[in-house]
């Protein structure tokens, strides 16, 4: 292989082990994970992959090509981020924090990066790099760690060690994922269950579009969203008098519907956000078990318009990529994807019409914007893959 030749040229040896750690895209359910709702990601083939051998010292040396920049990382030594947070540097020096912190020894070891997975779209770059960091050292370190451990520690480098607020979706659909299904997560009580999507029997892709906007959590409008959470939960308890409430998967339509005029018309808007998004990932669900795709169709337009304007996570130029997206010709749901204020769009597209649909999304986006999309033809994938060779 051309980037095993690439280690081999760089570090002077073969690899051991070989990582594929995929992106993931989120077909309905979002801004619901935090809130201890429902969601239905899927992996894609697209992804982040490393190559590493094991060093006799107790040094990282991890290269990334997608960065062009070599690191070191002693693991003797006090390991803490440096620099900027967001820096991938810190990805590698937060797993090797963790898998000490755990006593999940790790050890030394060349490390090469590259991939496809597109870094800042909304896909979940950094999620990807994390899960297959934690995969390739516990690999080379001889530790078997669970997928559901392995996401659990993901998050928490991303909470506690770089310092941007994610939930559990990213990580999980990352490390748990299987080829042609989508996977229902229950946030609460982290069960999962595998949704086959059936798209080839019924010739329909899946089409993400890359907005061109960049977009990072640890600056945007992310964390005042959680904040507005917790604020919303926080007024219904008081005033519902009920203090059993634990998120605002606890409130149904019926309740809000109720106490709504109580809330500030913020507040009351993200709640109703929440809580309609989690009754759409199940009624999603519902309708794949039918092969209902134009229900499903729907329930992704709902969900952009109540992200656009309920939660108000979209912006001019996502909203544009879903207005043409559903202007096109057979086009059955379109919505933005993952955190909001930039990143990309998910599309339900007939197979038939894709070549017409990833030209001309991008051309007319152009026209409007000035600004140039991506169309991937996506397919659900399975999760990491991790190769002892």
């Amino acid at each position: 292989m051309a980037n095993d030749l690439s280690f081999s040229e760089r570090f002077g040896r073969e690899p051991t082990v070989i990582t594929r750690s995929p992106g993931r895209v989120n077909l309905i359910g979002d801004q619901t994970d935090y809130n201890m709702g429902f969601v239905l990601p899927f992996a894609i083939d697209k992804y982040t992959k490393l190559a590493a051998a094991p060093r006799a010292d107790r040094t990282l040396r991890i290269h990334s090509e997608r960065a062009d920049d070599t690191i070191e990382v002693k693991l003797d030594g006090h390991i803490g981020p440096l620099g900027e947070l967001s820096h991938w540097a810190n990805h590698a020096r937060g797993v090797a924090w963790w898998m000490s912190q755990q006593q999940y020894t790790p050890v030394g070891a060349d490390i090469l990066i590259w991939g496809d997975l597109p870094v800042g779209a909304g896909l979940s770059s950094s999620a990807s790099l994390l899960m297959g960091l934690i995969g390739t050292m516990s690999a080379l370190s001889g530790w078997s760690i669970p997928r559901a451990e392995m996401a659990r520690a993901a998050q928490k480098i991303e909470n506690d060690f770089i310092e941007v607020p994610t939930g559990i979706m990213d990580q999980t659909a990352i490390g748990m994922s299987e080829p042609g299904s989508a996977l229902l997560l229950d946030c609460r009580s982290m069960s999962i269950h595998q949704v086959p999507l059936n798209l080839d029997a019924r010739g329909l892709s899946i089409v993400v579009v890359n907005s061109g906007i960049a977009r990072d959590l640890s600056e945007s409008a992310y964390a005042r969203r959680q904040k507005e959470c917790e604020a919303s939960l926080g007024a219904l308890k008081v005033i519902t008098y009920d203090l059993s409430l634990r998120s605002l998967r606890d409130i149904s339509m019926e309740m809000l519907t109720s106490h709504g005029s109580k809330l500030y018309p913020t507040l009351y808007k993200r709640a109703r956000h929440v809580v309609s998004e989690n009754q759409r990932v199940l009624q999603t669900v519902s309708a794949l078990g039918d092969s209902d795709f134009e229900t499903v169709g729907q329930l992704m337009n709902d969900s952009h318009n109540s992200l656009k304007n309920d939660f108000e996570v979209s912006n001019a130029f996502m909203d544009k990529l879903v207005e043409l997206a559903q202007q096109e010709e057979g086009t059955l749901g379109a919505r933005m994807t993952g955190g909001g204020f930039g990143g990309c769009t998910v599309n339900l597209v007939p197979t038939a019409n894709l070549r017409s649909f990833t030209r001309n999304v991008p051309r007319r986006y152009a026209e409007e914007t000035s600004l140039h999309a991506r169309a991937y033809i996506v397919k659900p994938s399975g999760g990491l893959e991790v190769d002892m060779l």
